[in-house]
């Protein structure tokens, strides 16, 4: 079900086991899920971080384009979250080159996306493991647990 691997994903997602939860986001992808365009683009708004997870830098700009692609074919309109995030893997991610610029650019992504709708527009499963705290533990190099851990204290 949706349910069970969602769950799948987010426990290896927190654990940083990125590898391991591709086959739970494969299985929802591959799920006849009816008119929940939503949750269909929330998972590919997902993939797309579990690959810049695992460093596959090459790969997201095309899978960012491919992403927009389906969400256009399905007329779904992409929320803030998800239009800041596919332009930064499909125009920012090819041109960073040092620890620096990476931390500079997701930063930026940071800063934008608490300016757009204060922060609170994304994926309906993009909500699940925070957004705002996964950019954090990406900027402060701190594992994204810990920082959930810390705010639900």
């Amino acid at each position: 079900s949706i349910f069970i691997n969602s769950n799948l994903f987010l426990s290896y997602f927190f654990l940083e086991q990125y590898r391991e939860a591709l086959p739970s986001i494969n299985k929802i992808l591959n799920m006849k899920t009816g008119n929940r365009i939503d949750i269909q683009s929330g998972i590919r708004i997902i993939l797309l971080i579990i690959h810049y997870e695992m460093k596959n830098y090459d790969l997201l700009p095309y899978a960012a384009k491919s992403t927009e692609r389906w969400l256009k074919k399905n007329k779904y309109e992409p929320k803030s979250f998800d239009r800041l995030l596919l332009d930064f893997f499909k125009n920012k991610i090819s041109k960073i080159s040092s620890v620096k610029e990476e931390n500079e650019a997701l930063t930026g992504l940071m800063s934008n996306f608490k300016k757009s709708n204060s922060g609170k527009d994304y994926s309906i499963l993009v909500t699940a493991f925070d957004p705002v705290s996964w950019l954090e533990s990406k900027i402060e190099k701190r594992p994204m647990l810990e920082i959930l851990k810390e705010k639900n204290k």
